[in-house]
């Protein structure tokens, strides 16, 4: 009898710490190993990453090609990892937000009777300037007031009758729609572009309404060497959504509109304006922000009757026209 045990204790030894260090390949479904490896936070070592449960090591080793990661360790140690793991990897929620970039013409609103500034205060909306980078920033902000304005607005034709329309507008009541074909009718405003930022949550998406520069900010004539930057100009835009509760949405949001004016030693000098809000809205439900400041500078040439066709260059004058615009950025998630 000693001897059959004596035959078969190693077996039994071996077969009991075999099921005790436990070795899975779990297979990742919606992570990434990248994303996996910074959830758990594993531990550096000199054999590798770790983890400890119940000062019981498990080791990790991750698959980018294959999205796998294999666990070894004691059994019960493997299993609370693999648990983790699951809880982690379910399928992310994807989030469709509609952005409207409008550009509306502070002065041909005045010209109808509509006083653009007054609707701005009354809307509460809010902005930044930076100029350059600097540390110096003018901000202003105003709270929402009035839950309706009312404004008439009047257009004439060349039969010189006059059209009265009249909108409310209010937080609660206005019709973004009616606002948007308004502008466009009376050839105030214009859609710009309507793009679409497709994200997860808690993940950030960007979109770009303008040109990406590259200069040279250092350069060695002695070594051949230079350094390039890049810059974007024009309006960019970048959203961080978080799903809420009964469909409410709260949204971290960075727009910026900047264009270049002049250069200093070779490198460009970027002026513009910052807008940083954070949002919290119901689904479906647009947004109104803004509103940038956008100056265009109109050239046109004046010239005499006749004698401006025959000498333009002693009958005629080029004549500059500094026009007011505002860009309006509407999010609809």
């Amino acid at each position: 009898m000693k001897s059959v045990l004596r035959l078969f204790l190693p077996m039994l030894l071996c077969i009991s710490q075999t099921i005790a260090a436990g070795q899975v390949i779990y297979q990742l479904n919606y992570l990434s190993p990248q994303d996996a490896q910074a959830a758990l936070q594993p531990q550096s070592s000199n054999k590798g990453l770790m983890l400890m449960f119940d000062e019981k090591p498990v080791w990790l080793h991750f698959n980018e090609a294959n999205n796998q990661i294999g666990l070894a360790g004691d059994g019960d140690a493997v299993q609370q990892v693999q648990d983790l793991l699951k809880f982690y990897d379910v399928p992310p929620r994807q989030i469709i937000i509609e952005v409207q970039i409008l550009e509306v013409n502070r002065q041909k609103l005045n010209e109808i009777g509509v006083d653009w500034q007054y609707l701005l205060d009354r809307f509460g909306f809010s902005a930044a300037l930076s100029v350059n980078g600097e540390d110096s920033e003018r901000k202003f902000s105003r709270d929402y007031e009035d839950p309706s304005v009312t404004f008439n607005n009047y257009t004439e034709d060349q039969s010189d009758q006059t059209n009265r329309v009249t909108m409310n507008l209010g937080m609660s009541n206005w019709n973004l729609g009616d606002f948007v074909r308004l502008i466009q009718d009376n050839g105030t405003g214009k859609l710009v572009a309507a793009p679409k930022i497709v994200t997860t949550n808690n993940r950030e998406g960007s979109i770009l309404d303008g040109a990406h520069v590259t200069y040279v900010s250092r350069y060695s004539s002695y070594a051949n060497i230079y350094e390039t930057k890049d810059i974007n100009t024009g309006l960019s835009l970048k959203v961080t959504p978080s799903i809420g509760a009964q469909d409410f949405l709260t949204m971290n949001v960075e727009a910026k509109y900047t264009s270049l004016s002049g250069s200093i030693s070779g490198s460009p000098i970027e002026t513009g304006q910052i807008l940083t809000n954070r949002i919290i809205a119901q689904n479906n439900t647009p947004f109104l922000l803004g509103a940038f400041k956008k100056t265009e500078t109109q050239t046109s040439r004046h010239k005499l009757p006749l004698l401006g066709w025959v000498l333009p260059y002693l009958f005629s004058r080029e004549v500059s026209v500094d026009v007011q615009k505002d860009i309006l950025i509407v999010l609809k998630p």
